[in-house]
């Protein structure tokens, strides 16, 4: 029987098909041997630690040891053995997958909240899987120059600070002075979003304590303590002296605070006026005709101007608190 013209195209299909599969198929084996190490000699599979140990005795000394050296080698890895060839590979797919095998309380997918970028991927990033100098096997310190400091690798923060500006002391001290790289948190608040020891301002008062005289006659002996440090600072620098933020409240920048602000009275804020949508129409009252005049009237405008807007100073012009967007979610 000869083959029709359509036999032969639907032949020629499933050859290509089946080209196809086949190449896909020696990609992902070259693939699967890429993923793993050629031993320079043959081992056993059964091979134990302490034959690992007489050639990769470095892996199990250090300051920071792994835990699971104590386990073994083969808790980790996996020895495969192809006649006279030895190749060594992991027994997850990924690093990551093996990390989460003992560590499941770091596996992002089951987190709610903010994680760190690094940790959702791969812990190498951060950790040396065997041993290392510091603390939780990380590869570099979390303090010291950009060199040195393993954040800095991804962080630019306190590095190049302006001439006339101001960077946070505390930074010298290390990062983790203020951070927790894997704390989480289901609530939105600034302590989980940014991985802090705890929240603002109990986490500034560790260092400053509010009743030094220096520091009370700074804030011009208001209740400073009770307030939140970064909606007037910078936590780590500022183009601005003391870690201002980059936009202040004219009074506040003068250094005008009697301007809003009687001397306090039991240990809470006395402003100049009534309430303080009254004492910001002082000098604003431009802004309630704009107000009261908009075609499409804004139901926040309505209340009270700190709701929206910092009295001292902000990342933004406008004051906006925490800024423009979420001021307004």
């Amino acid at each position: 029987m000869t083959p029709t013209s359509a036999s032969r195209t639907e032949i020629g299909k499933l050859a290509i098909q089946l080209a196809i599969a086949t190449l896909f198929v020696l990609i992902l084996l070259a693939g699967t041997r890429a993923a793993a190490a050629t031993h320079p000699v043959p081992l056993d599979p059964k091979t134990d630690t302490a034959k690992c140990l007489e050639c990769h005795e470095d892996k199990s000394k250090g300051k920071s040891v792994h835990s699971a050296i104590a386990t073994g080698c083969l808790s980790c890895h996996e020895i495969r053995t192809n006649r006279d060839i030895t190749h060594i590979k992991l027994i997850a797919v990924t690093p990551v997958k093996l990390c989460l095998q003992c560590h499941a309380d770091k596996d992002a997918a089951q987190i709610k909240g903010q994680v760190h970028p690094p940790a959702v991927r791969d812990c190498l990033t951060c950790h040396d899987p065997h041993t290392s100098d510091n603390k939780n096997q990380l590869l570099k310190p979390m303090s010291g120059g950009k060199d040195q400091n393993l954040c800095l690798q991804c962080h630019n923060i306190g590095v190049n600070t302006p001439e006339k500006g101001s960077r946070h002391a505390a930074l010298d001290l290390g990062c983790d002075t203020c951070h927790v790289t894997h704390k989480t948190g289901a609530n939105p608040e600034r302590e989980f979003k940014f991985h802090l020891t705890k929240a603002t301002p109990a986490l500034c008062l560790d260092c400053h304590d509010p009743k030094d005289p220096t520091l009370a006659a700074t804030h011009k002996n208001q209740p400073f303590e009770k307030a939140d440090c970064i909606t007037c600072h910078d936590p780590h620098q500022s183009s601005r002296p003391k870690l201002m933020q980059k936009f202040v409240h004219m009074p506040f920048g003068k250094g005008q605070c009697e301007t809003c602000h009687q001397p306090a009275k039991d240990g809470k804020v006395v402003l100049t006026a009534a309430s303080s949508k009254e004492l910001c129409l002082t000098c604003h009252a431009d802004k309630e005709k704009e107000i009261e005049s908009a075609k499409v009237p804004h139901p926040g405008a309505l209340g009270d101007c700190t709701d929206c807007h910092s009295p001292h100073a902000a990342k933004t012009p406008g004051l906006e608190k925490p800024d423009p967007v979420n001021a307004c979610l």
